[in-house]
């Protein structure tokens, strides 16, 4: 049971990664106002922002991220075939 729901929660995540792929695709470049949610303990330089205006939460890297601060992001990837985002400080 256990292992059908990690396998259910794998899929799910996967999917919303490609729809938020799909609504980032052809804005590369471009700003957007995010608020960071989430850091990676171990490495300060990632973690999860919430982009209110495109309604996604997506991967950011780069120096000077701090929780809960918004910040200027811009969108360095959406790649719909792996979906895959990234976002990286302005």
């Amino acid at each position: 049971m256990a292992q059908s729901d990690r396998r259910a929660k794998r899929f799910e995540r996967a999917v919303v990664d490609l729809v938020e792929a799909l609504v980032l695709q052809g804005r590369e470049g471009r700003t957007f106002a995010g608020t960071i949610i989430d850091l990676d303990e171990r490495r300060r330089d990632r973690g999860v922002a919430s982009i209110p205006r495109l309604a996604v939460e997506a991967p950011v890297a780069g120096a000077g991220l701090e929780l809960g601060v918004e910040q200027i992001l811009r969108l360095q990837r959406a790649d719909v075939r792996t979906g895959k985002v990234l976002f990286v400080p302005a």
